[in-house]
């Protein structure tokens, strides 16, 4: 089986405000009709494996008090209800659980001059992607009570072992 070795990211940008969020709320694009956050071409095939071996979140501010996360990670976004930005997290359920992957507990936030990130998280993570998908599909459930700056931007990376 030939292996490719791939770093992929992608963004989300939260609401405009500053509400605080409670333990187990989802940290979400909107406060209404909310998206998950997409990790494109995870693999290169429709429906193709993959493994993933380290996750890192960095964020746009340096605020890290309760800074702490954690992702979700679906082969579809069929069947995934997503939650709007600070209510409680309620997609992981019997509803998507053919879509569900695995969660990883992100570790607490460092801050840095201009952000904020986590420590590259090893982690193996196998998974296949829904039959007519390359990608997968993130939310985020907040773990501990935070207070967010207005408009965070939160990037997830994501080392990708893809199997063809």
């Amino acid at each position: 089986m030939a292996t490719q070795y791939v770093l992929k990211s992608s963004t989300l940008t939260r609401p405009a405000n500053t509400t605080a969020y409670g333990a187990g709320d989802a940290l979400s694009t909107e406060t209404a009709a909310s998206t998950s956050m997409t990790i494109s071409d995870a693999v290169q095939t429709n429906g193709g494996a993959g493994r993933i071996t380290r996750v890192r979140l960095v964020k746009d501010d340096t605020n890290v008090t309760n800074a702490d996360f954690t992702v979700h990670l679906f082969n579809q976004s069929d069947g995934v209800g997503v939650t709007d930005d600070n209510s409680a997290f309620t997609a992981v359920n019997y509803t998507s659980r053919a879509a569900y992957i695995a969660d990883v507990d992100l570790a607490t936030m460092t801050a840095l001059t201009d952000g904020a990130q986590t420590p590259w998280l090893t982690v193996d993570i196998p998974f296949v992607c829904g039959d007519s998908k390359k990608d997968l599909f993130i939310l985020f459930e907040v773990d501990s009570a935070y207070t967010p700056t207005s408009g965070n931007v939160f990037t997830l990376y994501l080392d990708i072992t893809q199997y063809t």
